[in-house]
């Protein structure tokens, strides 16, 4: 584990919920994923994501480098 890494998952709360990895916050990907993930996460922290489809992630990522995130560093497939 990378000290300060923001584990961002983005799969649906009830996805979420019984399977989630410890310390992990929840952003579900929807219309204002970037702004929720913009007032947990400070803009110069690396961020891993959990995602069930890599287009997923890449795309939370794209949005992410929108605002300011350029240190998403990866994700975790499948959850």
């Amino acid at each position: 584990r990378l000290a300060g890494t923001a584990l961002v998952n983005i799969r649906p709360r009830t996805r979420f919920a019984p399977f989630h990895v410890a310390g992990a916050l929840n952003v579900d990907h929807e219309e204002s994923f970037a702004a929720h993930v913009g007032w947990l996460v400070p803009f110069d922290a690396p961020i891993v994501l959990v995602a069930e489809h890599p287009g997923d992630a890449q795309t939370a990522a794209v949005e992410l480098l929108r605002i300011g995130y350029d240190r998403v560093l990866g994700f975790l497939a499948g959850g």
